[in-house]
This record gives C-alpha cells, structure tokens and sequence, in this order.
C-alpha cells in the first residue's frame, strides 16, 4: 500500500503502468503453482468479479458489499498484505484485531476513491511532487493538514519502534478515523461515476497489454503455505481475479458458489 501510496503519482493518465504493476504480482504469484483452472471456474468467477465491481463502484463503498459476497468472518483470514498501512508493531492487540474489517473497509475505500477522483478530473494530471498530499482535492488536504503527522505515518515507510497497548491502540484509532473523514470528503468528489460513465465503462472491460489482461483468472491450490498467506488449510483451492482499480480478488469455493475471501492491493 505505501508503494502503492508513493507511486500512485506515476499511474496516471493512462493506465497502463497500472496493468504492469498488475502483471509483476501475477508473475511472480503464478510461478508458485502449475495447477489450471477449468472453465467453468473461470466462468463463475468473472461472473461474480464483474457484479462485484459493478456494485463496487455504484455504491463507492466496501462495506455494503461484505455481506453480498465476502465469505463470513472474512477479517480473521486476512493476512498482512491484505492491510499493508497497518505496520506490525500496531496489530498485535486485541483492540486492533478486533477493528480490522473496520479498517480493511476504510483503507481499500481510500484507493478505490483516490483513484476514481484522478480518472474523473477533465485534465489528467501528473504530479511531480513527493508530498502525496498533491494528488487529493483541496478539501481533502485540509483535512490530512489538521493530522499532518498521522498522515505522515499512514503514507511513508516511518518506523514506529516498539508501542505500547494503549499507543497501539490510540494510533489505530486515529488512523481509522482519519482515513474514513478522507473518503467521505472523497466520495463527493466522485458521486457522479458510475459504471456507465465513458471514463469508466473501459475499465470494466478485459484490457490487454503485453499478454496480460484485467479479468484475467487462475488458481492456486494451498500447500505448506497458502496465497499471499492466507490461513486456509493444505488443498485449499483458491480462484484469484486479476481486477481493475489496483486490485486482486481472491475467491473459495463453497458448493457451487464462490464467495470473496478478500480483495488485495496490487503493489
């Protein structure tokens, strides 16, 4: 996420490196098995990956989705990668454990907004500048400005060193809070895209570059460790979707079902 944070700048206006990106995870991730996935598998899954992403940007939110098609009690399967703005130090207690669908919701509907804001501007700009801050509306600043030094540590590769429980917790807190003022400031600014909008019907559309495309599907099968290291058990089968928007969906089987275990960030 804060390579993603960081580099986000160079994304735009086109959407190309966003592809490449893509490509680099689902390289280096395929390389781990040789497993196939059946059409009917891939079928189904760009059948639920296509609603998904359709309700995803009608609504600009996670949250109201989670039930639709997140399995239950997806949050204790999430795996680092799946909140990579919280640092190891701050997970460790009960209070943050507890919180984290919480804050899954809120840092995924940042990238979700934050990008949809930079699509929607009528000029596409590039920001040369290393304050990220640069890529947010006006409004959207004077926010981040009043926590300038919270954000700092949200958006940068900041050591905490060693917290104590009530630290741990204040900064979570805090963080979470934060990040949901930035989306409800950002979603404002986006409440007129919808999947029938030009600027983003292409993206819910299979795109092509150099062999590798949105929409794209295979499978991994859990071994000694699992995707990403997600805790399922060894022979665990997992669908993954490369999505648009810097994102990747992880999906499981239940019968003839696929349910989301989670949507990743793309790094």
């Amino acid at each position: 996420m804060r390579k993603y944070l960081t580099g986000f700048r160079n994304l735009l206006p086109t959407a190309a490196i966003l592809f490449c990106i893509l490509l680099m995870t689902t390289v280096a991730a395929k390389g781990q098995t040789e497993d196939k996935i059946t059409p009917d598998e891939s079928r189904r899954a760009l059948v639920l990956a296509h609603r998904f992403a359709e309700d995803l940007l009608k609504h600009k939110d996670y949250a109201p989705l989670l039930s639709k098609y997140f399995i239950s009690g997806f949050e204790k399967k999430l795996s680092k990668g799946a909140t990579p703005l919280l640092v190891d130090e701050i997970r460790r207690t009960p209070h943050v454990r507890q919180g984290l669908k919480r804050f899954y919701i809120a840092q995924n509907n940042f990238v979700l907004l934050t990008f949809l804001y930079q699509v929607s501007r009528p000029d596409a700009v590039k920001v040369d500048s290393e304050d990220d801050r640069a890529m947010l509306p006006a409004d959207v600043r004077e926010v981040v400005d009043r926590q300038s030094d919270l954000w700092k540590k949200l958006t940068s590769d900041g050591k905490f060193g060693p917290l104590t429980v009530v630290e741990s917790n204040r900064y979570f807190d805090k963080s979470v809070g934060l990040l949901e003022m930035v989306n409800n400031r950002l979603r404002k600014h986006v409440v007129k895209l919808t999947p029938q909008s030009p600027k983003i019907k292409d993206f819910l559309k299979p795109q092509s570059m150099n062999g590798y495309k949105t929409f794209d599907t295979w499978v991994y099968t859990c071994d000694i460790r699992c995707y990403l290291d997600i805790p399922f058990p060894k022979g665990t089968r997992l669908v993954i979707v490369e999505m648009p928007f810097l994102q990747q969906m992880v999906l499981v089987s239940y019968g003839n079902k696929f349910r989301i275990v989670a949507v990743y960030l793309s790094d």
